[in-house]
């Protein structure tokens, strides 16, 4: 159910444009600030880029997790993103990224980042997710899919 309350249709991108993680972070916090006016765009690169320093978010399966902590917002928000074609980014298992969901956790709120990512990775485990998220047509379709899935 938290996964509901952080991505909406409008921050779903159903065929991502980015060719490479620089271009994927900036491309997915611009659709969530387009969403949420209140999430500072420099300060989310800033977060996103900083934990992805420490160790990629890139797991495997084709799945990256970009996630961030930002002192200037009170509720997660985050953008879930579909590229057919890949994007080069650094897995840990060599391959291009396909499925993204980037986060961005308020500071204040430690108990939510870890249900989000727990959800997310019983989500990730079941074995026809990612084919089903790759068969949505509409983000509808996938915030539905993260329903039905729960």
């Amino acid at each position: 159910m938290v996964l509901q309350q952080i991505f909406s249709e409008n921050t779903i991108i159903m065929n991502l444009e980015s060719e490479s993680k620089d271009e994927l972070f900036h491309e997915m916090v611009q659709k969530i600030v387009d969403a949420c006016p209140a999430v500072d765009r420099k300060a989310a690169l800033e977060s996103l880029f900083s934990r992805e320093e420490k160790m990629t978010t890139g797991i495997v399966y084709q799945v990256a997790i970009p996630h961030g902590v930002m002192d200037s917002i009170d509720t997660a928000c985050g953008a879930v993103g579909i590229s057919k074609k890949g994007i080069e980014y650094g897995s840990l298992d060599g391959n291009a990224v396909h499925y993204v969901f980037m986060f961005l956790f308020s500071a204040d709120d430690n108990s939510g980042h870890l249900k989000a990512l727990k959800e997310l990775s019983c989500l990730l485990q079941k074995p026809d997710f990612t084919r089903k998220l790759s068969d949505a047509s509409s983000p509808k379709e996938v915030l539905s899919l993260l329903r039905d899935t729960e």
